[in-house]
């Protein structure tokens, strides 16, 4: 994302939203060029995305038939990645015509790069939905409360933002590689590209914000599980009991202490017996016999 977004400041300073007309040859040459590296980076970074919500989908998710499905997806994502890498790549013949067969005089050949865009596109959209109705289903079988589970379907809601940026986009792709002022009119291809990049980005990184807020917020974004019945709340810690008199504190303890018999056949050497004794005092003898030290007798 930083490259791509970075590669917008010398493009808009060379000739983007300027016309056409308006702008030295040679900048409209550096335009299509730098516009070749940010449309790479552009194929690159979505699918890298999607890969890496996947892979957290297999952190938390257990199922044969859901990991499966994850795995199906990121080999779509992949596929996705080198192919239209490599249609972008050679989109012209020879590659540089991608940047220098703009003024008809540099002889190369090239592809319908607007179909190039619109079906890159629309496969992208499609693998958006996917990723994103995935885990609906296991995250709604989850064991939380109600708060916590409308917490994160919303989470997972931003990711819809993403695909209506993209959907929108598309509306842009209707003057892409076919219009005859470029500089002019890729200004909003340009600016909903930019957009959805790192908004996707943000989306990813959405169970790992609300750790952070959790921890700012905890009233609101902090643990909602509801403890089961007939379970006991059981800390390490004692804790103590304050009134207005007086603060106590109680600690109880509960110990047996085994001995262990052994004897062995002699007729049968290889067998033994092992006997467990229970050394624990009777209740008459913790009232009345002096405290001794625990004893092992083997």
């Amino acid at each position: 994302m930083i490259p791509l977004n970075a590669l917008s400041i010398p493009i808009s300073n060379v000739a983007l939203g300027k016309d056409i007309w308006n702008v030295p040859a040679d900048d409209i040459t550096k335009f299509l060029y730098l516009f070749f590296w940010d449309e790479l980076l552009y194929l690159g970074v979505l699918p890298v995305t999607k890969i890496s919500i996947l892979l957290f989908y297999l952190k938390i998710f257990p199922g044969a038939g859901f990991r499966i499905a994850c795995f199906i997806f990121i080999g779509l994502n992949v596929a996705y990645f080198i192919a239209f890498e490599l249609v972008s790549i050679f989109q012209c013949t020879p590659i540089e015509g991608a940047w220098r067969a703009w003024d008809k005089e540099f002889p190369a050949e090239c592809r319908n790069i607007n179909m190039q865009g619109w079906m890159a596109a629309i496969i992208n959209i499609v693998l958006d939905l996917g990723t994103l109705i995935l885990p609906l289903r296991e995250l709604w079988r989850l064991n939380m409360s109600w708060r916590k589970k409308i917490q994160i379907i919303l989470m997972f809601c931003v990711g819809f933002f993403v695909t209506i940026v993209s959907i929108v986009r598309l509306q842009s792709l209707a003057s892409y590689a076919t219009t005859h002022n470029i500089t002019q009119d890729y200004v909003e291809v340009g600016y909903w590209s930019t957009i959805e990049v790192p908004v996707g980005i943000i989306c990813a990184c959405m169970p790992a914000i609300r750790s952070l807020f959790s921890q700012m917020f905890p009233k609101v974004f902090g643990s909602t599980a509801r403890s089961k019945p007939g379970y006991a709340d059981i800390s390490n810690q004692s804790k103590p009991i304050s009134s207005s008199k007086a603060s106590y504190q109680t600690t109880i303890q509960v110990k047996t202490d085994f001995s262990v018999n052994s004897s062995r056949s002699r007729h049968h050497d290889d067998s033994s017996t092992i006997e467990l004794t229970n050394m624990t005092p009777s209740h008459h003898e913790r009232h009345h016999s002096k405290p001794t030290t625990p004893r092992e007798s083997v």
